[in-house]
């Protein structure tokens, strides 16, 4: 396509890789090793990117018969880079933040959680090691949009607050009605 086997590889890592993010976002397939990838998802439980990597890579390591080494080479890495870029872009898509708070403002912050977010949250009793106080750890999870409100609230309301973040990849859950 460009003349060049690695301009190529890389621009088939992006394209392909994003276009199977939107097919298996919406539980869709193109029909290829994509078929067999999800096979795989959902009988042995390996991510979609890394099972279209093993699959890929059968058909890349075959492939040794009838093309030149670097051909081969290419087509290895390339397999393999596709199936850790597929995963980035199906995961980043469905991202979700866990965020754990320490604050003196509990209630407040419970009561714009759930009023504001609409979201639920969990508390857990937390010693400090320091000086052994007691304090109430509330969590959260969170998509984007809802975290960056979430933080710009506790930044206003209770700059003190201790805050750690934890990337989501996956949730499961039966929401209350």
């Amino acid at each position: 396509m460009t003349g060049s086997q690695e301009l190529d590889v890389l621009c088939y890592i992006l394209v392909v890789s994003f276009g199977l993010s939107i097919l298996f976002n919406r539980n869709a397939s193109s029909g290829g090793l994509d078929i067999i990838a999800k096979i795989m998802n959902k009988y042995l439980h390996i991510e979609l990117g890394r099972a279209m990597s093993i699959s890929g890579m059968c058909v890349a390591v075959a492939s040794v018969l009838i093309y030149d080494k670097k051909a081969v080479a290419l087509s290895i890495l390339g397999t393999y880079f596709n199936g850790i870029v597929l995963d980035h872009f199906i995961f980043g898509q469905n991202m979700k933040r866990r965020v754990c708070v320490i604050t003196k403002k509990e209630e407040q912050l419970r009561d714009f959680i759930i009023h504001n977010l609409h979201s639920g949250a969990t508390f857990y009793e937390a010693v400090g090691a320091y000086n052994m106080e007691k304090r109430n750890e509330i969590i959260t999870i969170v998509d984007k949009s809802e975290y960056q409100k979430l933080m710009n609230y506790i930044v206003h309301e209770d700059p003190d607050a201790f805050v750690t973040v934890y990337n989501v990849n996956d949730m499961r859950y039966r929401p209350k009605i």
